[in-house]
C-alpha cells in the first residue's frame, strides 16, 4: 500500500491482494493510523465507507494520579 505521496504504508500478502485490490477499486475503503510499532505501524481499515473504529486507549497505572503500587521485595 502507498500513500497519496507515494510513501509505502504497508504490505498485503499475495493471497489477499486480489480481494483487497478489488475492494479498493470499488471504492469506499477508509483507513486510519492506529499506532507505530518497532516493525512499522498498525492501521485500521474499513471496506464499507464508514470510519474505522479504534480500540479504547489503555491506561497504564503510572498514568493514574494518586496510584502507588505496592513495593516489590526479592524472594528468599
Amino acid at each position: 500500500m502507498f500513500s497519496e505521496r507515494d510513501v509505502q504504508l504497508g504490505y498485503i500478502s499475495a493471497e489477499r491482494a486480489p480481494l483487497i485490490g478489488k475492494r479498493i477499486c470499488l471504492g469506499g475503503v477508509v483507513a486510519i493510523f492506529q499506532q507505530a510499532t518497532e516493525w512499522g505501524a498498525i492501521a485500521r481499515v474499513a471496506f464499507d465507507g464508514q470510519l474505522p473504529v479504534l480500540p479504547a486507549a489503555r491506561v497504564l497505572a503510572k498514568d493514574i494520579p494518586d496510584f502507588y503500587p505496592d513495593d516489590v521485595y526479592p524472594e528468599g
